[in-house]
């Protein structure tokens, strides 16, 4: 599932008000109606403050993949190199 960073506005407005969020959601298209925070001392960021830090949460997300996946075909091309067989190394990895 790819993500965009509207996936990320309710973390990215709860990490810059230091607040729980709530969402209200249209029932028939799940679309995301308004965002509230808990905190009522608090004031909603503006939409570019909340784009800004979304994108920097996808960032983050998709980073934070992408090494996993480096990782993950690095270790095999690791074993592979100590004389392992694909065989062997997809018993021991499951992958």
């Amino acid at each position: 599932m790819n993500l965009n960073k509207k996936d990320f506005y309710c973390e990215a407005i709860s990490k810059l008000t230091n607040s729980d969020v709530t969402i209200s959601q249209d029932r028939n298209s799940k679309d995301i109606i308004t965002y509230d925070l808990k905190d009522k001392s608090k004031t909603m960021p503006s939409q570019s403050e909340i784009d800004t830090k979304a994108q920097e949460l996808l960032d983050a997300h998709n980073l934070k993949l992408e090494n996993e996946q480096t990782k993950k075909t690095s270790g095999k091309q690791k074993l592979k190199d100590l004389g392992l067989t694909d065989a062997e190394i997809k018993a021991l990895t499951g992958a």
